[in-house]
């Protein structure tokens, strides 16, 4: 599930990774924030995609955080980077924006100079593998502050990206099991939760009735079964099951940036989109195999309330998988 924010503190939260065996979709980077004055505390994250920068100062433009390589594991393939970049924060002169957080199918954008509009966030990437056109791991938008008339926030990706704010509200959550990154916050306020990630796995159908393996929410479509984790577990498959799999990976969303009265704050980037195929071929009935599923949760939207004492934001459930 996606993270809950604690008070009164800029850290940016990043998302948390999603497993299916050797398959990893990475968590999304969390969206940059800053505390006042010229330096940021957090430019945006890297990730599965980048969040975005935030606003800056004194001249100051704050980068957007970058997608990550990573290595192709052998037998199940994947791609060597898994999303897009966020994008910059804009400088002075105020109103400022942060950056979009990027998507699976697209970078995050930057904040206008100006700081009239933060920049929207990457679009994700469409799956049917459930039956369903559905469009996951979309960046959040980056929120403008301070308000001005005509500003406005960034909009989320579409794919389930949050909203950056733009008068004094905090960035929109993203959607639920969707992988996204939340939205930047505006005037001192948080930003929106990263959506939690979801592993989905597919293969020809058995019988109607009887799935050949078990683990998640097993249904049926066009000839295929197909198991859906909306939640860590395993995926077990019997000695008898000889079939090539297919898959759908994604990451925990990174958590919007917040506001600490002087900038806008960007938007978390999407978790890691990947997806493919792989075999699964056991040797008899006593030999069975189980893939063990992670469902990396969502990262919490940073806060900026007042407080005498800074409590560190979440991500996911204490920074664990959902």
């Amino acid at each position: 599930g996606g993270g809950v924010g604690g008070a009164n503190t800029f850290q940016t939260p990043d998302g948390n990774d999603s497993v299916f065996g050797p398959i990893t979709a990475l968590k999304g980077g969390g969206g940059g924030s800053r505390t006042g004055g010229s330096t940021p505390v957090n430019a945006g994250r890297a990730g599965g995609s980048g969040g975005g920068g935030c606003g800056g100062e004194s001249g100051a433009t704050v980068t957007g955080g970058s997608s990550t390589a990573v290595s192709t594991p052998s037998p199940w393939p994947g791609p060597a980077t898994q999303g897009k970049a966020g994008g910059a924060g804009s400088n002075d002169p105020q109103p400022a924006a942060g950056g979009g957080g990027g998507g699976a199918g697209g970078t995050g954008t930057a904040g206008a100079r100006g700081g009239t509009y933060g920049g929207n966030g990457g679009n994700g990437l469409p799956n049917t593998i459930t039956g369903t056109d559905t469009t996951y791991a979309a960046g959040g938008g980056g929120g403008v502050h301070p308000p001005a008339p005509g500003s406005a926030g960034g909009t989320g990706g579409t794919g389930g990206g949050g909203a950056g704010a733009d008068s004094s509200e905090n960035g929109g959550h993203a959607t639920y099991s969707t992988g996204s990154g939340g939205g930047g916050g505006s005037n001192s306020r948080g930003g929106g939760n990263g959506a939690s990630g979801i592993v989905v796995v597919r293969y020809k159908i058995g019988q109607v009735t009887v799935a050949k393996a078990s683990g998640g929410l097993v249904s049926n479509y066009n000839g295929k079964t197909i198991h859906t984790f909306l939640n860590s577990g395993s995926f077990v498959a019997p000695g008898t099951f000889n079939e090539t799999v297919e898959y759908l990976v994604i990451g925990g969303g990174g958590g919007g940036g917040a506001d600490k009265n002087t900038t806008g704050s960007g938007g978390g980037g999407a978790g890691a989109f990947r997806t493919g195929t792989t075999p699964i071929n056991n040797t008899g009935p006593g030999n069975p195999t189980t893939t063990s599923i992670q469902v990396g949760a969502g990262g919490a939207g940073g806060q900026a309330v007042g407080s005498s004492t800074p409590n560190p934001g979440l991500d996911g459930i204490t920074g664990t998988p959902s």
